[in-house]
C-alpha cells in the first residue's frame, strides 16, 4: 500500500445537547493562529445530534482545537472527538464553560505506526 501524502483527513465529531444552537468550534494551526476550519455557535439546529465535519492537517504540525458553547455552561450531556481513522486525538465530555482547547498533532513516528498498521 502507498503511503498518502504529509496530509491527513480528520474527523470532528459532537455529540450535541439540548442547546444545539450554542455550540461552535475552531481549529487553527498552532504555531501561526490561521484558521484551518470552523463550525460558528448558531450552525447546528437538531438536539442531541451526532455531527460530523471533516478537516486536514499536516503531519507534524500542532493545531489548537477548541470547542465553545455560546451560553458559557459547557455542553450537558454532550460529547466530542477529534479522530483519524477512527484513532481518537482527542476525546473530550463537555464540562466546560465557554470553551475548551486541546492540542492536536500527529508526530512523523505516531502516523508511520498507525499507517503499518493499516
Amino acid at each position: 500500500m502507498e503511503r498518502p501524502t504529509s496530509e491527513l483527513q480528520i474527523t470532528i465529531v459532537i455529540g450535541l445537547d439540548e442547546e444545539p444552537e450554542e455550540t461552535g468550534w475552531l481549529l487553527s494551526r498552532d504555531s501561526t493562529d490561521e484558521v484551518v476550519a470552523r463550525s460558528n455557535a448558531g450552525k447546528y439546529k437538531t438536539a442531541k445530534a451526532t455531527i460530523e465535519d471533516v478537516a486536514v492537517i499536516d503531519i507534524g504540525e500542532a493545531y489548537l482545537f477548541c470547542v465553545t458553547d455560546a451560553g458559557s455552561n459547557g455542553m450537558t450531556d454532550g460529547t466530542y472527538s477529534v479522530n483519524y481513522k477512527g484513532w481518537p486525538l482527542v476525546l473530550g465530555d463537555a464540562r466546560f464553560e465557554g470553551e475548551a482547547c486541546h492540542v492536536v498533532e500527529i508526530t512523523e513516528e505516531e502516523f508511520n505506526d498507525l499507517f503499518d498498521q493499516t
